[in-house]
């Protein structure tokens, strides 16, 4: 009788898990599409064409399974609840974010791909041979590297600096490739706020000690905590880790930082896609979007050219990059005539014509060590 009982308890558990994702399924064909998610801040996928050879190879089921997972009816709810059942059990992630320490989420690194990686460490070893002019090449840690102190009991990310030194051990012309001695200065300050609790990004903080760092391998002095004055522009950002794993993270601030000098300095910045033109790094009405981060140059765009119209001479730099750099750049910006910031997940002319025509005087490669692991368009790099 017993044995009846557990029986059927277990057909109608099942039975009910398949109504529902049944039910799912159908109400999906009729749902709204979504193509872009403001919470994730990224686009959904869109439903695939079904060709005999994708569905022969298993590409169409991969593609099909991420848009009914992406355009799944009430989405952002059923994440959130995933999340707060994870939490509760003591689980320490979910969706690949840990939930660590002080109100803290930090993205989960794991060992890369490391055939990627080696056609990523030959992309740049190729246009280092053909710049006519000098490059260098830095790494970011994320948070995981940095912020260990606040990752969960048995949490255990790949080693960043293990991966770093995988790359530089391949790479070639190695007087320019940095190594791990410009994340100094965010080792020795790990306990302050250097990442965001809610997005993977770093804080304004956080880039201004890797920028002490990487400025001086660059060959110039860098200024110091004294010669900024720090203003609170928001707060309540809850970035892409806390779409991910809702209702955990402590909501992050905003920070604006100018430079106090006696010569006031002024700088022009254009970005030619969205046809701006301005004096200012800072964009305040990006704060009224979800996504602060974009108060920091507007966000993503192919190209943003900084000008530093205070020197009537100085280098021209260019900063081949990810999204680590907005909040980076105004921190360099003082040190030259001319940044500027071209983005290859948006700009696909050959660039090595445009480096000749731009004529600049040097070249920074700047990418954080989750981005160069994953990153699709660095190939844009080769000739």
């Amino acid at each position: 009788m017993l044995k009846k009982k557990i029986n059927s308890l277990q057909i109608t558990v099942i039975s009910i898990c398949v109504l529902f994702f049944l039910g799912g399924a159908i109400i999906n064909l009729f749902w709204p599409y979504q193509e872009f998610s403001a919470a994730e801040n990224r686009f959904l996928a869109s439903k695939p064409t079904l060709t005999w050879n994708s569905l022969m190879s298993g590409e169409y089921g991969d593609k099909f399974e991420t848009y009914v997972t992406d355009q799944f009816p009430l989405r952002e709810f059923w994440v959130k609840v995933k999340a707060k059942s994870e939490y509760l059990l003591q689980k320490k992630e979910n969706n690949g974010v840990y939930f660590g320490k002080n109100q803290t989420l930090i993205e989960r690194f794991d060992q890369p791909d490391l055939t990627r990686t080696q056609r990523h460490i030959g992309y740049l070893n190729e246009f280092v041979a053909r710049a006519n002019l000098p490059v260098q090449i830095g790494f970011i840690p994320t948070a995981a590297e940095i912020d260990k102190g606040r990752l969960p009991a048995l949490a255990d990310p790949f080693s960043q600096e293990e991966y770093l030194d995988y790359i530089l051990a391949r790479a070639q012309a190695k007087e320019s490739w940095l190594g791990s001695e410009i994340w100094q200065s965010l080792k020795e300050n790990n306990q302050d706020y250097l990442y965001f609790r809610g997005d993977h990004h770093w804080s304004a903080l956080g880039a201004f000690y890797f920028y002490q760092s990487l400025i001086e391998q660059m060959g110039f002095e860098p200024a110091t905590l004294e010669d900024y004055q720090i203003e609170k522009m928001a707060e309540g950002f809850l970035g892409t880790l806390s779409a991910k794993a809702p209702g955990y993270a402590k909501a992050d601030r905003i920070d604006k930082w100018t430079l106090v000098s006696d010569q006031e300095m002024e700088f022009q910045v254009e970005i030619p896609d969205s046809q701006h033109e301005g004096n200012s790094f800072f964009f305040p009405e990006r704060l009224e979007e979800r996504d602060h981060y974009t108060y920091y140059l507007d966000g993503n765009h192919a190209l943003t050219i900084l000008r530093n119209l205070s020197l009537d001479e100085g280098e021209k730099l260019l900063v081949v990059k990810d999204s680590y750099a907005h909040v980076l750049a105004p921190f360099l910006a003082p040190h030259f005539k001319e940044v500027q910031l071209l983005d290859l997940r948006y700009y696909n002319l050959p660039i090595d014509y445009f480096i000749a025509e731009e004529e600049f005087d040097r070249v920074l490669v700047l990418y954080s060590t989750r981005q160069f692991a994953i990153d699709g368009h660095i190939f844009k790099l080769s000739d």
